[in-house]
């Protein structure tokens, strides 16, 4: 819905952090066990209180709840360039998977946690293509999850 997508405010630009808390807080109260979230949103911050809390306070274990998070190719114009993004065009394969590694560390710093369940390649589709491919199962070390993914979304 409108009220819950990015929005750039006054030089904000990603989720209304008061949106997000109160959000994932009522998401997991109503019994949802799966919680979306990406770099670019910039909502770790605020995920990370409502996760930290609820494992604090004993309603859930990490195991209770499917955590997953995003990188984005190719930069988005209206989220312009910056540490959120990765222009893989003009990067080697290499380059990207230090990148994308360095995009995982930082999810999961961020979101205070030792694994995300499925960590996506967030790839706009200009045109509206046709749904998503697994790309290659990973073996869980450095918090990677057990499998990573594509998503392509139209704009």
């Amino acid at each position: 819905s409108p009220s819950h997508s990015p929005r750039s405010h006054q030089g904000y630009v990603g989720f209304f952090p008061e949106r997000v808390t109160r959000s994932v807080r009522l998401a997991l109260d109503a019994g949802l066990r799966h919680v979306d979230t990406a770099l670019l949103y910039r909502s770790h911050e605020q995920v990370a209180h409502v996760i930290r809390a609820s494992l604090m306070e004993g309603e859930l274990d990490r195991e209770d709840f499917f955590l997953t998070s995003k990188v984005l190719h190719p930069p988005a114009e209206a989220f312009g360039m910056d540490d959120t993004t990765i222009d893989m065009d003009e990067m080697t394969p290499e380059e990207v998977g230090r990148t994308v590694h360095r995009h995982v560390q930082v999810t999961l710093r961020e979101l205070g946690v030792g694994y995300l369940d499925l960590m996506l390649l967030h790839w706009p589709s200009p045109g509206g293509g046709v749904g998503g491919q697994a790309e290659g199962d990973g073996d869980g070390e450095d918090g990677a999850g057990a499998r990573t993914g594509m998503a392509e979304i139209d704009p």
